[in-house]
């Protein structure tokens, strides 16, 4: 129900007549009387004025009380007015944040997805080396004979852009994301000297064994990074598992 700031009408009117009536009555009395001699003509006067003013400073006493009543009104109005602006402006940041990290927790998803298939390749491919290494370093032939070691090499572009706004998808998946694309960037130089192919084997097991490691965390943070764009649940921090 609307606060009641405003006078009604007809009580203002009626204040006015009430003033206007009290000015100009006594005046009439009062003058009869000064006319008969009951009294002075400077005393009828004063005695009017007196009377007049009240009535006027009632009236303008209303007319301020409505004046006040208004700016109050207008003054809520305008605090109602802003409130409504900044309710919606903060509606529109926070919607652009949203999108904003939806859009990048996409990019990261689709680069995250394609290097575990890479991943996933390699470490298949590095299975099938240890075997052949194995073999060769059990040949008398070709045990003594040094191989090339040629370690996997990714690439992460999206991320390296993105690297100071992963802030915006969250201290969690930030800290996530942060440390599985870390991990696939440490590879060392992709051409490492010669080795016997018995260190080469050993050294293939290693990248097996990383890569198991690596797939299995990529799996987890891709679906954080899913979660994000609304689809399935988010499984919380990784933990090494």
């Amino acid at each position: 129900m609307p606060e009641k700031t405003w006078l009604k009408p007809w009580l203002c009117f009626s204040a006015l007549g009430f003033g206007i009536l009290l000015s100009i009555r006594p005046i009439i009395v009062l003058v009869e009387r000064a006319m008969s001699g009951g009294l002075s003509p400077a005393a009828a006067t004063i005695f009017s004025a007196v009377i007049g003013f009240s009535g006027v400073a009632l009236t303008t006493y209303f007319g301020f009380r409505n004046l006040i009543h208004s700016q109050e009104l207008q003054a809520k109005r305008d605090r109602s007015a802003r409130l409504d602006q900044y309710t919606l402006q903060e509606k529109a940041r926070a919607e652009e944040r949203e999108h904003e990290k939806r859009t990048l927790a996409a990019a990261l998803f689709g680069e995250l997805v394609a290097l575990e298939k890479r991943c996933l390749n390699v470490q298949q491919f590095y299975k099938l080396q240890r075997v052949v290494w194995e073999k060769l370093a059990g040949d008398n032939q070709f045990k003594n004979i040094e191989v090339p070691v040629n370690w996997p090499r990714y690439k992460t572009p999206i991320f390296e852009a993105n690297i100071a706004r992963l802030g915006v998808l969250g201290s969690s998946v930030a800290g996530d994301v942060a440390s599985i694309f870390g991990k696939v960037s440490v590879y060392p130089e992709s051409e490492l000297p010669k080795v016997l192919p018995e260190i080469a084997a050993i050294m293939a097991k290693g990248v097996v064994d990383g890569h198991d490691g690596m797939i299995k965390e990529m799996l987890h943070v891709s679906k954080r990074l899913s979660a994000l764009q609304g689809i399935g649940q988010d499984p919380g921090h990784w933990q090494g598992n």
